[in-house]
C-alpha cells in the first residue's frame, strides 16, 4: 500500500511546480506553513499560524533549528540533501522536505517514502509551502498554560545558538536558566536600527509600527516578512531594482516585495559590491521580533 501510494505522489511530480522558480540553485527562503482543506482543523491551524501553539522545527545545515510555521533559510546542498521536521517538543523527526532533480518539492516519511507534494507558490527567493496538518498532527502535542507571549519566547529560544560548556565544573542547571535569561535579555532589548516601510509610489518611508511584539513573522497568503539588513562594516547602501531610493546598514525593512531580494546590492566606497547571492541568510529575534537576516561581510577592493 505504501509502495503504491508513494508511487501515484511521485507521479504527481511532472504536474507539480517545475519552472524556473524552484529550478534555480540559488539560496533560498522556504516560507513554511502548516494548513489543512479540513473544515474541523479550522482552530488548529489559525493557532498555528498566528504563534498561539507550538509546533515544529526544522533544521537545514545549522547548529539549530528554524520555527515552522516560519522561514527557513536553505542552500541548494540543504535542499538536495533533505532538510529535516520536526516536532518542537522534543526534536523527533516527522518528516523530511527534499527538492527533486526537476525542481519539485517532497515530503518524505521516517522510512523515506513521499507522503505528499506541496505546490510551491511566491516569487523566489521566497518559496512558500504548505505542510498539511495531518502529517504531522499526531506528532503535536496540545499547548496548555501558554499564551502567544510564551510560544515566541520558545521561538526565540530556538533560533538561538546552543549553549556551549568545555567543562562542567557547576551547576548545569543554573548554567541553562542563566543561558536562557541571557538569550531573552538580548532578544528582546530595543532593536536600536532605523524602520522603514515599502510604499509602492512613495519607496521606502519611516516605518514606526513593525508589528505587534513578540509575534512570529506573518505568514499569511502574501507570506509577509520583517527583513533586517546589515553589513561590516556598517553604513553600506542597499539599493534593489525596480524599486525607487534606497536604505543604509543597519536597517528593518516592512512590505518589500520578495521579487526585489535578488537584484539586492549592498555597496560601500572602497568594498565591492555584495548581492543576495553573497550574503549570510538567517533567521533572527531582535527587539522582540523576528527578522529575516540578510548580512553581507563586505570585502575591500583590493582584497
Amino acid at each position: 500500500m505504501r509502495a503504491a501510494r508513494g508511487a501515484a505522489l511521485a507521479a504527481v511530480l511532472a504536474a507539480g511546480v517545475t519552472g524556473a522558480a524552484t529550478a534555480q540553485q540559488d539560496a533560498v527562503w522556504l516560507a513554511l506553513s502548516i494548513g489543512s482543506a479540513d473544515r474541523a482543523f479550522v482552530a488548529e491551524v489559525d493557532a498555528l499560524r498566528d504563534g498561539r501553539r507550538l509546533a515544529l522545527v526544522a533544521t537545514a545545515g545549522r547548529d539549530r533549528g528554524f520555527p515552522v510555521p516560519g522561514f527557513v533559510p536553505a542552500a541548494p546542498t540543504d535542499l538536495d540533501r533533505g532538510i529535516a521536521i520536526a516536532a518542537a517538543r522534543d526534536r523527533t523527526r516527522v518528516l523530511t522536505l527534499r527538492r527533486t532533480g526537476d525542481g519539485a518539492f517532497v515530503l518524505l516519511d521516517r522510512d523515506g517514502a513521499v507522503v505528499s507534494v506541496p505546490v510551491a507558490t511566491g516569487t523566489m527567493p521566497v518559496i512558500g509551502l504548505q505542510i498539511p496538518l495531518e502529517l504531522v498532527r499526531p506528532a503535536l502535542r496540545a499547548e496548555t498554560g501558554e499564551g502567544a507571549d510564551e510560544v515566541a519566547a520558545r521561538r526565540g529560544f530556538a533560533l538561538a545558538p546552543p549553549m556551549r560548556v568545555a567543562a562542567v565544573g557547576g551547576d548545569v542547571a543554573w548554567m541553562a536558566r542563566s543561558h536562557r535569561a541571557g538569550v531573552r535579555h538580548r532578544q528582546t532589548a530595543p532593536l536600536g536600527v532605523p524602520l522603514v516601510v515599502f510604499r509602492p509610489g512613495s519607496g521606502f518611508v519611516s516605518d514606526d509600527a513593525p508589528g505587534p511584539a513578540m509575534l512570529p513573522v506573518g505568514l499569511g497568503t502574501d507570506l509577509g516578512a520583517r527583513w533586517l539588513f546589515s553589513s561590516t562594516p556598517a553604513g553600506a547602501t542597499v539599493a534593489f531594482d525596480g524599486l525607487a531610493g534606497q536604505v543604509a546598514t543597519e536597517v528593518g525593512v516592512r512590505n518589500l516585495p520578495a521579487s526585489a531580494l535578488r537584484s539586492l546590492v549592498m555597496r560601500k566606497d572602497g568594498y565591492r559590491d555584495c548581492r543576495h547571492a553573497d550574503a549570510r541568510l538567517d533567521v533572527v529575534v531582535r527587539g522582540g521580533l523576528e527578522w529575516n537576516s540578510v548580512h553581507c561581510r563586505l570585502v575591500a577592493a583590493g582584497g
